[in-house]
């Protein structure tokens, strides 16, 4: 792979940022443990505030270590539980039997594709690249469809500022496609439900477009970026200017 210079130049200014910024990001959502001791999710209407914590995979493990659940406030709803079915995707929009990934992958390949049975709804081979990685994939398995910017990520951000989508919403966003994009799946594991901020695709020449996109999808459906979160994406979009 040829690495343009540019894009070494973003490769090196977006490690200074995130060197810059003095939280740490974590490969899961964590569960903070305050300097109290109080134990916070996402559901926590301070999780977002609390800076300095110990973090922790799960509440029990928390609570585990000495800390104890942090409590409702008796004048506030609980923040509704993130449920993958909720957002339902991969429909057949156009009623042709391939649903919203096969679509992908058969407008995707490069070469005529092959189909599971006669009817050619599930794609199973062709030729796919991966502006991720910057390498071509043959079988359909290798990939997933990804959500540039998160299911989960879009749930959490919805609980930070308050809003409830209906089912229809969500299941709108969940099949946009401008928000999909085929990757290799291995490393849409490695991303799960990060930001820009915390993950960026191995192919360096794709940095400046990832961020571009992961924005636009932001702008377009008026979600909100956390605060650190939002000035090391900023920095990444001045520095990609």
């Amino acid at each position: 792979m040829i690495v343009s210079s540019s894009a070494l130049r973003f490769s090196f200014a977006i490690a200074a940022v995130i060197v810059a910024v003095l939280e740490p990001a974590y490969a899961f959502d964590a569960v903070k443990k305050s300097r109290t001791n109080i134990c916070h999710d996402i559901n926590s209407g301070f999780y977002d505030r609390i800076k300095t914590f110990s973090p922790h995979h799960s509440m029990q493990d928390c609570i585990d270590s000495g800390g104890r659940k942090y409590k409702e406030s008796s004048n506030k709803p609980t923040q509704a539980q993130y449920k993958r079915s909720d957002w339902k995707h991969w429909n057949d929009v156009d009623n042709n039997c391939r649903n919203t990934r096969h679509d992908a992958l058969f407008n995707a390949s490069s070469v005529p594709v092959t189909f599971s049975n006669s009817n050619h709804c599930v794609v199973v081979s062709g030729r796919f690249y991966d502006t991720y990685s910057d390498k071509y994939f043959y079988k359909s398995s290798d990939l997933d469809y990804d959500h540039i910017v998160p299911l989960f990520w879009a749930h959490k951000s919805l609980v930070r500022s308050g809003i409830t989508w209906s089912k229809s919403q969500k299941e709108l966003f969940a099949n946009d496609v401008a928000n999909l994009i085929l990757v290799d799946d291995e490393l849409n594991q490695i991303k799960s439900a990060k930001s820009p901020a915390e993950w960026l695709p191995p192919n360096v020449n794709y940095h400046c477009e990832y961020v571009s996109r992961f924005n636009a999808i932001v702008k377009k459906y008026n979600l909100q970026y956390e605060k650190n979160e939002y000035r090391k994406i900023q920095s990444m979009i001045q520095i990609c200017s």
